[in-house]
């Protein structure tokens, strides 16, 4: 029954896929018009719905690019799944429901480095940044169809096992716009590698991508997962039984890490940013929960109110390994085409 609903909304698709074109077209032909900036602007984009990795590899840039560059970060975010609307720039008063679940991560993570700000509208956004940071270098988490920016740098991530290119138009498949959008791209990023491919030539990956993005620069990624760890920075013996929780797109690699150290006695999962409530932890006061750090913050905040004991909520901290090479060095390349504010 499901196969045949899906195969019902393949016109959908069709019509879909014609509206995302005619707006490319508009924007490729200047009738619609997208801002450029003095500084630079790096987005982390994608061509597919969720689960690609953007926000850690949002937090791999933020990492690394002080080792580059004595620019001030900014991050953008839309703020998806937030309560709130127009621009807001993160301050010690910030939640999830405020400024959404993967900015708040951000903003907790790297406060003191970075500035993250969360708007609809980029381009007001970039307009502020203009205004109130010096020396400013942007990355525009999720930017790449909000074409009223034009960005200096793309980069685009496609799941290794799940590439966009064997992928079709929305709602039949999970494409946001055609395939050929990629060629905006100035790299892909094949993420989610599993342990047991990160030994792949990049050869063997170049042998399936469409001849129009073969002249891209290509780089592959992995996630490596650490030990479990909880609000108090306790970590999780190694072998407990835990009840694992997500509200994330594709959530299969991460229970798959949580099984390599932990014994998972129960699965609760849910739609990405899904906002959590008491009816989601019913019977789980006593267990160890394991959550994704995208969703901690909300299931923290939710324990609290609730009266649970937060020791025995857990996340899985995340972080991206790039196998051979990573793009730092065509990043670092792009940042230096800019005159910098001393």
């Amino acid at each position: 029954m499901l196969k045949l609903l899906k195969y019902l909304l393949f016109p959908i698709s069709l019509v879909y896929g014609w509206v995302t074109a005619v707006r490319n077209f508009l924007y490729n032909a200047g009738v619609f018009k997208s801002t450029s900036y003095s500084f630079p602007v790096i987005c982390v984009g994608n061509i597919q719905v969720g689960g690609t990795g953007k926000t850690p590899h949002t937090e791999w840039l933020i990492n690394n690019l002080p080792t580059i560059t004595n620019r001030n970060i900014v991050v953008l975010s839309r703020g998806y799944g937030r309560k709130t609307k127009g621009f807001i720039l993160a301050n010690e008063t910030a939640n999830p429901t405020m400024i959404g679940d993967e900015p708040f991560q951000i903003y907790t993570k790297f406060k003191s480095k970075v500035k993250v700000i969360v708007c609809e509208k980029r381009v007001y956004a970039l307009d502020w940044v203009k205004e109130h940071v010096s020396n400013p270098i942007v990355i525009m988490d999720d930017g790449f169809q909000h074409r009223a920016v034009l960005p200096g740098f793309v980069l685009i991530l496609t799941p290794f096992n799940a590439p966009f290119f064997k992928d079709f138009m929305l709602p039949f498949g999970r494409l946001r716009e055609s395939t050929s959008q990629a060629a905006r791209a100035d790299a892909i990023i094949f993420t989610k590698i599993p342990d047991e491919k990160q030994s792949i030539q990049l050869a063997t990956v170049y042998a399936e991508i469409p001849k129009l993005l073969q002249r891209k620069a290509l780089y592959m990624s992995g996630f490596e997962y650490n030990v479990a760890i909880n609000s108090q920075n306790k970590l999780l013996k190694m072998g407990s039984q835990v009840v694992a929780i997500s509200g994330i797109a594709l959530p299969k690699p991460f229970y798959k890490a949580i099984s390599k150290d932990y014994n998972i006695i129960a699965t609760r999962q849910y739609p990405d940013h899904h906002n959590f409530t008491e009816a989601d932890l019913k019977g789980l006061e006593l267990d160890d929960v394991v959550c994704t750090e995208k969703d901690f913050a909300k299931l923290l905040a939710l324990y609290t109110e609730l009266g649970y004991d937060t020791n025995n909520l857990y996340y899985l901290p995340i972080e991206v390994k790039f196998i051979d090479q990573s793009p730092l060095h065509q990043i670092n390349a792009f940042i230096r085409s800019y005159s910098e504010v001393v």
